[in-house]
C-alpha cells in the first residue's frame, strides 16, 4: 500500500448492458443472435465477467490503485421516452430491465466497488424539471446524464477515501 498523500491513480470503470451483449456477441459472432442469448443464456457471459472483474480488482489492489465500477443505465432501461434512436434502430420501445438486472447481480457477486446510476437517472426523469438524459441521435449521455454521473462518481469517490489507504 502506498503512503498516505502517496495516491494519485484511481481506476474509474463505467459500463452499461453492452458489456454483456459484447461479450456474447464475440462468442456467438453475431450481436441479433446475442440479443436473445444473453437473457435466455447468461451463463455466456455471467461467469467470466465476474471473474473478470475480480482479476481486475486484484491485479489493481496489487498496484495500489483502487477501483470503481459505474453502472450507468441506458435508455431503453430507463424509459422509451429516452430510447427513440433505439426504438429506430433494434425495434425496442419498452424498457428492458432483464439484462440490467442480471448485470447488477453479476457486478455485486464479483465483490468489486460499484455505484449504480439508474436510481438517479430514474429520479431525475421523475424531476418536475426533467432535463433528456440522453443524445436524441445517438445513445450518448445528455449534459444532464453527464452532471448526475459526475455528481455520483465525486460522492462515492469521497464515501471511499482511497487516499487514506
Amino acid at each position: 500500500m502506498r503512503e498516505a498523500g502517496a495516491w494519485s491513480n484511481m481506476v474509474v470503470f463505467q459500463l452499461n448492458y453492452f458489456a454483456a451483449y459484447y461479450a456474447v456477441a464475440a462468442r456467438l459472432k453475431s450481436y441479433r443472435a446475442a440479443e436473445d442469448a444473453v437473457v435466455q443464456h447468461p451463463e455466456l457471459w455471467r461467469n467470466q465477467f465476474i471473474t473478470d472483474m475480480r482479476h481486475l480488482k486484484r491485479y489493481l489492489d496489487s498496484e495500489g490503485v483502487p477501483l470503481l465500477v459505474v453502472l450507468a443505465p441506458d435508455a431503453d432501461e430507463i424509459s422509451p421516452a429516452e430510447s427513440a434512436w433505439t426504438a429506430v434502430l433494434v425495434g425496442k420501445v419498452q424498457p428492458n430491465l432483464a439484462v440490467l438486472r442480471m448485470l447488477q447481480d453479476a457486478i455485486r457477486r464479483s465483490g468489486v466497488p460499484w455505484i449504480d446510476l439508474t436510481d438517479d437517472f430514474s429520479a431525475s426523469l421523475r424531476s418536475s424539471r426533467s432535463e433528456p438524459l440522453f443524445e436524441t441521435g445517438d445513445p450518448h449521455f445528455a449534459q444532464r446524464a453527464r452532471d448526475l454521473t459526475a455528481n455520483a462518481v465525486v460522492n462515492e469517490i469521497e464515501r471511499m477515501k482511497p487516499w487514506k489507504h
